[in-house]
């Protein structure tokens, strides 16, 4: 089967935490305090206290959320607009606020009261229920989502299977993601990394939840995050041997047509959905496999389209074709041969 093949992030666990806890530092103070000025025709600062940092984009977004103004409509602005807008802003508003920064620009603008999970914090979850040396596959955090994908190390002594006889492994691991934006509480799931082809999935998490209250402490979250991952990555050898044993369920009639049918129940976007059933002739037709196809290299195809160049700055789309195929390794049903729907 051809495959959209994708480099990893290169960096383990450890390497992250440390990339994540680069000279960040906290201010507090109100908001009349802070004052934008133009360093030239085109660039910003901010300054908050006897800090003056970049106004990045990022920065400004975060300043521009705490102010309640929409961040499309700041983006649409030129830097004299924007820094007026701001500015007003800040001195007419002079609320309580906590500005967390390095030397390259604001990273995050708060209330004090809020609590906040740090990146830095997710990450020690990590390297507790997995291992420090644990790669990352991929990971982003901004202003908006922070997502860890990350696979257990090589030589781990669990979460590791599939074939290894003709050197087909699958490493099971854990997905971590939070709404940075709205400051929701984050989240985890049992997360497998197919070496051969670079594919990753998500797969649902039918248990532990991480509880969002708002009454929860930084402390509270963490712990129940920490049970949460230890449950989700107890379920990952048994979600690969699944994941292996769907080469037994062939695919009886048209397989594009099972491939369409596949995408609707996940909700998938028309162009995406037309997408995976072109590649049906090429890649799973039973003359180019030497077999039929079965429920194995349908996951497959919908999981290593989220590789597919055009997919790979487009998050959400990609997280929805990742978590399409966690759901099938988690689903045991048979479909009908002549229209594919699920047998239940």
């Amino acid at each position: 089967m051809a495959t959209y093949l994708r480099n990893t992030s290169g960096l383990t666990l450890t390497q992250l935490a440390d990339e994540l806890n680069t000279d960040t530092q906290q201010w507090g103070g109100t908001t009349n305090e802070i004052s934008i000025r133009r360093a030239t025709d085109e660039l910003l600062s901010v300054t908050f206290g006897t800090h003056e940092v970049p106004a990045t984009q990022d920065g400004m977004e975060q300043l521009a959320t705490f102010l309640d103004v929409p961040r499309a409509f700041l983006n649409k602005l030129p830097a004299d607009m924007q820094q007026y807008v701001l500015a007003n802003l800040l001195q007419r508003n002079p609320a309580n606020v906590t500005v967390r920064f390095t030397d390259s620009g604001v990273q995050e603008v708060h209330k004090p009261t809020q609590a906040r999970v740090e990146p830095r914090q997710i990450v020690t979850v990590a390297m507790d229920v997995l291992d420090s040396t644990a790669p990352v596959v991929e990971w982003w955090s901004d202003a908006d989502e922070l997502r860890i994908d990350v696979a257990v190390p090589e030589d781990f002594d669990r979460g590791i299977g599939g074939d290894r006889e003709v050197g087909d492994i699958t490493r099971g691991g854990l997905r971590f993601g939070q709404n940075r934006k709205m400051n929701h509480a984050p989240w985890v799931s049992s997360y497998l990394y197919r070496l051969v082809c670079t594919n990753g999935m998500e797969v649902p998490e039918t248990g532990l939840r991480v509880d969002a209250r708002k009454a929860s402490t930084v402390p509270e979250v963490l712990a129940e995050l920490n049970l949460a991952a230890n449950h989700a990555f107890g379920q990952v050898e048994d979600q690969i041997r699944h994941f292996y044993e769907m080469r037994q369920q062939r695919i009886e009639g048209d397989v594009s047509q099972a491939v369409a049918r596949m995408a609707q129940e996940r909700h998938l976007p028309a162009r995406t959905a037309n997408e995976l059933v072109l590649r049906v002739a090429s890649e799973l037709d039973p003359e180019v496999l030497g077999r039929p196809a079965s429920m194995f290299d349908l996951v497959n195809l919908f999981t290593n389209q989220a590789n597919e160049p055009g997919m790979r700055d487009r998050r959400g789309p990609r997280r929805q074709l990742e978590s399409a195929g966690g759901h099938w390794v988690r689903q045991e049903a048979d479909r009908c041969g002549h229209c594919h729907q699920v047998l239940i």
